[in-house]
């Protein structure tokens, strides 16, 4: 049982296993985004404001309504996104999986970067990336949760985005 229990943690803590982890978390991210999409997703509101900024990034129009009131969903993310679509002429949808690909590939790197720093090995990423991936309660009910299941369908928002982005900032600063 002890020697199962290393070859267990060996695994684990792999480099190699890491890097092959967030190659198919990211693969599983941007196939999901193309083939799973759902009519009553939030992200199709997500998307209406990063073609808003695509439209016009200066002075957007509200997506939902016909006013250039600002709505919660102008943010600097829909805005990044907006320019980026704005940019290269096309529509908005063809970014999400790009986006969740991105914001997947921000989340690994920011697990790793905290585990490093906080935790003083790296060794230790893919466990706390597992953590934070499956050890939900009941992640079926819930949106904006950090969840294996929720994750093709939530990685386009921008909760995923900060949340990397803070993984990072508080491994640099942390201390």
């Amino acid at each position: 049982m002890k020697k199962l229990a290393e070859n267990i943690f060996a695994i684990l803590f792999s480099r190699r296993v890491f890097v092959a982890f967030a190659v198919a978390l990211v693969s599983y991210n941007v196939i999901g985004m193309l083939l799973l999409y759902e009519r009553s997703s939030d992200y199709w509101g997500h998307m209406a404001s990063m073609y808003a900024f695509a439209e016009n990034p200066i002075n957007p129009p509200n997506p939902y309504i016909l006013t250039y009131k600002p709505i919660h969903l102008f943010t600097p993310y829909h805005l990044l996104w907006g320019v980026i679509a704005r940019i290269l002429h096309i529509h908005p949808f063809w970014l999400l999986p790009v986006a969740a690909g991105v914001n997947t590939l921000l989340f690994m790197a920011g697990v790793r970067v905290f585990s490093r720093k906080i935790l003083h090995d790296e060794k230790y990423a893919l466990i706390l990336a597992l953590t934070m991936l499956f050890f939900w309660n009941d992640p079926w009910l819930w949106s904006g949760v950090y969840a294996f299941g929720l994750l093709p369908l939530t990685a386009v928002y921008p909760f995923w985005f900060a949340f990397s982005v803070s993984l990072m900032v508080i491994a640099v600063y942390g201390e």
